[in-house]
């Protein structure tokens, strides 16, 4: 289990932490953390599935979870089938249930990221707006390891995302990234949801890259994204 950093999040991951040992499961706490970072922890932990305390793109007074299950994401039909198993009472308490923490998650996410993507075959210049949101815990540390020169913007983490709304399909949520970009010169950009599930990148114009939603700092976006008039 993990959560994105609303003022929320804590008393909600306490919640689901002391639900699951209740009903005699173990849970692993994996801290604060980007929910890509939690679909991770689910592959590389020795665990049954994952849940991300997170509100996503939504404003910091909203939260709610996000799960994965055997590996696929737990949405649609699924999730009216398990509030039918609450509804019905059919999550009866047991014993044997219990709670560890694991602080390793989130240092392996980065370096996963910079093994597979780095280093980069040329220097670039990045401008990173991070809105405030989970992703200030990671962000600007991976790309300069995999060897950008990163100009970081709104990057200290503050779930109360007080300069903007961390919602990157929002141009008006962007002002402040296009003009850095501009400013810079010869860079690109990547604004990021309050939990880093997605991005929207921009060139050296100012110009968005339409059309992309990625997985923030996942994959080969960090290689993809970056790269000066290529979306």
């Amino acid at each position: 289990m993990g959560r994105d950093n609303r003022p929320s999040g804590p008393g909600l991951a306490h919640g689901l932490l002391s639900g699951i040992e209740a009903v005699g499961g173990h849970a692993v706490d994996v801290g604060e953390l980007p929910t890509p970072a939690l679909y991770f922890a689910t592959h590389v932990l020795n665990v049954d599935g994952g849940v991300q305390v997170t509100g996503s793109h939504n404003p910091p007074e909203f939260n709610g979870f996000k799960c994965v299950l055997g590996g696929e994401a737990v949405a649609g039909a699924d999730i009216q089938g398990l509030r039918r198993l609450i509804d019905e009472g059919r999550t009866p308490g047991r014993l044997g249930g219990g709670r560890s923490e694991d602080g390793s998650v989130l240092p392996r996410y980065r370096d996963a990221i910079v093994q597979r993507n780095g280093p980069l075959p040329r220097k670039v210049k990045v401008v990173v707006d991070c809105g405030n949101g989970v992703s200030s815990l990671i962000a600007v540390d991976t790309l300069r390891r995999v060897g950008a020169d990163v100009v970081p913007l709104f990057c200290e983490s503050d779930g109360t995302f007080p300069n903007h709304h961390p919602d990157p399909t929002v141009v008006e949520n962007l002002r402040d990234l296009q003009a850095a970009v501009r400013r810079e010169g010869e860079s690109s950009a990547s604004p990021s949801t309050a939990t880093a599930t997605a991005s929207a990148p921009w060139t050296s114009r100012g110009a968005r890259c339409s059309g992309i939603s990625c997985w923030y700092c996942s994959a080969a976006t960090s290689r993809a994204a970056w790269v000066r008039g290529t979306p």
